[in-house]
């Protein structure tokens, strides 16, 4: 998965306050603790990938998370 290797707690940027729910809890990835309330960061459903986050602005872990993207 995009996030292999990323420890829980590593930073992302987050710069809106869009919060989308996936249909199936399953595909959650990951969250993310924004004002006291859990958003849905990344989700991962079969051969899809989606990011709530910005990871081109997320250092060493968002260039991680890039690069095993691409390579999925």
């Amino acid at each position: 998965p995009i996030l292999e290797g990323v420890p829980p707690g590593e930073p992302a940027s987050l710069w809106h306050s869009s919060s989308p729910e996936p249909r199936d809890p399953a595909a959650r990835l990951a969250n993310v603790d924004y004002g006291g309330h859990s958003i849905c960061a990344a989700v991962d459903q079969g051969n899809l990938y989606g990011c709530q986050f910005h990871p081109e602005r997320s250092a060493h872990a968002g260039l991680a998370m890039l690069q095993r993207f691409l390579a999925a």
